[in-house]
């Protein structure tokens, strides 16, 4: 909900920028040395004004997906490829042309793309003879002296809360709220399919893992409880 907010308060200031604009093309960087001043402020104006609402369309469908890595970029990437969009669209030759429109391709579509496959990757454990590593994206390293307790279930809290992670269906990652265990961390690839690893560390904070079959997640069980000797 904090990326949203952000989203659409960063819109609005898009809004007001355009507004300021419109009053006052004096306050356009390069407007006093424009041939046709009318046209130049208008493309401003209109370019603001397709970038806010670009920004708040992409906000929400981000936020109903729950794609909260792709969020994070919504404002950043669609303000600097759509200005390099008004800008470079002026140029009179199509290969300028061609090189715009690939341009926002890229930055719209390719670029969320890649993050979302990145996001969706499992967690990799990798143990060594000291500690615990789950990397990827919302990954964590664990001490094994500070492991109290791996344990295996067939039954998943309820998710409450979504306190800073991504959710995409049945992949969930990040911290979560968890109902009647509080904030817990969640590196799952299936939500919805058991068993699920849970590791409790010293500071009694609870990490639930498990993978795209339930076969891969009891192996890694066994090979975690090995790890520390249980």
């Amino acid at each position: 909900m904090a990326i949203l907010i952000f989203n659409i308060v960063f819109s609005l200031f898009m809004m007001l920028l355009m507004v300021l604009v419109k009053k006052h093309p004096n306050l356009i960087s390069g407007y006093d040395k424009a041939l046709d001043k009318e046209n130049y402020a208008k493309s401003i104006t209109k370019g603001l004004f397709i970038t806010a609402l670009l920004i708040i369309g992409a906000a929400i469908i981000c936020y109903l997906l729950k794609l909260e890595v792709v969020a994070v970029l919504v404002a950043p990437v669609i303000t600097v490829v759509y200005g390099e969009v008004v800008l470079l669209s002026r140029a009179k030759h199509n290969v300028n042309r061609f090189i715009v429109i690939t341009f926002f391709i890229v930055g719209i579509i390719v670029i969320p793309a890649i993050l979302i496959c990145i996001a969706t990757l499992p967690p990799k454990v990798i143990i060594d003879a000291t500690d615990i590593n789950i990397s990827g994206v919302y990954g964590v390293k664990y001490q094994k002296s500070e492991i109290k307790t791996i344990e295996i279930t067939d039954s998943m809290p309820k998710i409450k809360l979504r306190t800073n992670g991504i959710g995409m269906g049945r992949i969930q990652k990040g911290d979560f709220s968890i109902e009647n265990m509080g904030k817990c961390k969640l590196l799952l690839q299936n939500h919805t399919v058991p068993p699920f690893i849970v590791i409790i560390d010293h500071n009694d904070e609870t990490l639930f893992l498990n993978f795209n079959n339930p076969e891969e997640t009891q192996s890694m069980y066994s090979l975690l409880q090995n790890s520390l000797n249980y």
